[in-house]
Order: C-alpha cells, then structure tokens, then sequence
C-alpha cells in the first residue's frame, strides 16, 4: 500500500484538492493528523473521511512544549494505517509530489522496487504567488503556475517517499531516521544511487539532513515535489498569523518572500492532473456533508483574509 501522511493546522478549504490530488497521482491511502484547528478544516477532514477518502486523527499540543509536527509524528509511527504502508511519503498541505518521467506514483515506485531502493530524495520545485495578492477562484496547482527561472539554493530541500520498514526508528516531516546500522539504499530524483551515509547524515539539531548535495541538485527529474508555501499574498499574511508546524512564530516574516515568492516562469507539467483532481473534487461535493463543510471552510477563509491588509507586506529581511 502507498500512503501519503501529513500533519496540518487551519488550511482551510485546501485540504479538499489536496486530498483529491493525492488520489488522482496514485496514492491508496491519505492519513492526515490535525490539531487545535479553529478554521473547520477538521470538520471538513471529518466528512471525507466519512466519504472513505482520507484517514484523520484530531489531536492537541495545547500545553505542550512539542512542536506541533514533532508531536503528530510520535503518533503516527504507531498509526495501524501508517503500519499498513509499504511506501510512504510525507507532504505537507502545501506540497504535491509530481511524476515527471514516469505516469504516476505506482509507476515510480516500480521504478525505485526495481532498482532495489529503499527511499528517493524528491527536491522541491517552489512556486510563488503567481501575481495573485487575493485568494483566485479555482485549483491551487493551476493558479500558482510560476516559479524561478533557475533552481535556487531553497530547492537543495528534498522530501522523501521510503519504504516503511522496520529499520525507521523516528519519522520527520522532510525524511525519517532510520535504526542505526540500517542498510538504506537512497537514490536521488534522477534515480541515481546516492551515497550510502546520506541516509543516516543528522544535523546538529537531532533532525535529519534533508539537503541535495550541490553538484546533484541539478540533475534531472524523474519525480518532484511542487511547492505551494506562498498562495496568494492575503493568504501568506494569514498562514503567518499561525505558527509553522515546527513552532516557529517567526519563520513566516517578510524575508520568507525573497526566498519563496520568485516568479520568473511559468511551469504547468502539474496541470495533466487537473482533470482528475476536478472530478474527484465534484463528486466528493455531492456529499452533502462534505459540501457543507467545505462551503463553511470557504466562508471562515474568506472572513479572514478579508481583514489582512497585503500593503503590511515588505520585502526586506
């Protein structure tokens, strides 16, 4: 079994096409842990899953000095759905991973199961608001179509779809740690085997290295993971009124926009999906409790980007 995982807070109506689009790429199973949502994205994870297309798990980090992804990992590890993956991989409610050479995610995992590996580094492509400063009608993955020209040195950060083995002693957002000793065959987004330690490289901070080495960072794409983590510029100003799923208050200010808001070129390679992720979005809407959610989440969006004032923004930092 194929799983995608994720740990979210107030996304809104979003997680619909999120979750759409992770069936429509190939995935079998959706898992998504929420805590302390105040937007109604819960209620709306509550209806799908009632419709059969995603796993959610509420919990809380109120009172706690965890981060809010660090404590959704602990439960997860032990997750009888997660402990039914045979690949895994975990993307954020801004990320999407995107077959480039191959059709879909069975076909890339067939791909890495006949190269014996046993995890692949997907790098990021990031997009940026694509000229939008309100929230555009329509699919995230259409209206947020422009990205830098040139990869830039935020798309060295690479996600990872890993078999789910015994050998994974902690999961993380970007990649897990495996057992020490694990033999771990890791192969690059060209599907290039990467050298044995990068599997096991830890940062000084406990967490696990999730940086392409610089000379394999512009290799070719098999598979990647496009990156939403602008949106529209109200939207910016409302993800950053949260803390990011790491804790950091601070991580969503201004110079955040340097780095990710880069709109140089238009990529639409995403967009041959757009059809299947419409018509899995329709027939989850003919649900009556997953439009009623959804048209609630829509409205407490609307309600509060209407009180962002994008004229806030600066650049500097």
């Amino acid at each position: 079994m194929k799983l995608v995982f994720s740990a979210m807070k107030d996304e809104g109506p979003d997680v619909l096409e999120w979750v759409c689009y992770q069936r429509a790429v190939g995935f079998d199973e959706v898992l998504v842990y929420t805590n302390d949502c105040t937007d109604g994205s819960d209620d709306l994870l509550d209806a799908l899953q009632a419709a059969g297309l995603v796993h959610h798990r509420r919990h809380s980090v109120l009172g706690q000095d965890l981060a809010p992804q660090d404590a959704a990992a602990r439960l997860m590890i032990d997750d009888p759905v997660y402990r039914r993956a045979i690949w895994a991989l975990w993307a954020d409610a801004d990320e999407f991973l995107l077959p480039l050479t191959v059709a879909d995610v069975p076909a890339l995992v067939a791909a890495l199961e006949d190269r014996g590996a046993d995890a692949m580094a997907l790098p990021w492509r990031n997009f940026g608001s694509s000229g939008h400063v309100d929230v555009p009608k329509g699919l995230v993955i259409e209206n947020f179509s422009k990205s830098s020209a040139e990869l830039t040195r935020m798309e060295r950060t690479f996600k990872c779809l890993f078999r789910a083995s015994a050998d994974i002693e902690q999961l993380f957002a970007h990649r897990p740690i495996w057992l020490a000793g694990a033999k771990v065959r890791m192969v690059a987004q060209d599907l290039s085997p990467l050298a044995d330690e990068a599997a096991g490289r830890i940062k000084e901070n406990g967490r696990p290295d999730e940086l392409l080495p610089r000379e394999i960072k512009k290799r070719p794409r098999v598979a990647q993971i496009n990156h939403y983590p602008v949106k529209s510029l109200r939207q910016f100003l409302l993800k950053r009124t949260r803390r990011s799923g790491l804790g950091n208050k601070g991580r969503f200010a201004d110079g955040y926009l340097n780095r990710f808001d880069i709109n140089e070129t238009e990529r639409t390679e995403i967009y041959r999906f757009a059809p299947a992720v419409r018509a899995m979005m329709t027939e989850a809407l003919a649900d009556p409790a997953v439009q009623e959610a959804h048209s609630a989440a829509v409205r407490r969006r609307d309600e509060r980007v209407a009180r962002t004032d994008p004229a806030q923004i600066s650049r500097e930092g």
